[in-house]
């Protein structure tokens, strides 16, 4: 899924954290048979996810990733984002404890 050294070291996670953004959506980028409209944020999420507290950090990065990337106003989108954050927190959470 990506190029970066760093990141490569961690595929477990980039592929969990990719299907939890493909499942939620939040933006509505996912067409019938589009699977990899999110790599461009996933790889930007993965870049300062590992930095992440908790699930309050995680909404912050997907809500300044997906503005960044996408010009959105997340505001309006606060559930979705936060129902994601949550996902991916327990992803995370999950995938420090088996390492």
């Amino acid at each position: 899924m990506t190029s970066d050294p760093e990141l490569a070291q961690h595929v477990e996670l980039a592929n969990a954290v990719a299907k939890a953004m493909r499942q939620a959506d939040p933006l509505g980028l996912l067409h019938a048979g589009s699977d990899d409209d999110y790599d461009s944020e996933t790889a930007a999420v993965l870049s300062r996810l590992l930095g992440a507290y908790d699930v309050d950090d995680v909404a912050a990065i997907l809500g300044e990733e997906f503005s960044r990337m996408s010009g959105f106003d997340v505001a309006a989108l606060r559930v979705p984002v936060e129902s994601l954050a949550t996902r991916i927190w327990n992803v995370l959470v999950n995938y420090r404890l088996s390492g």
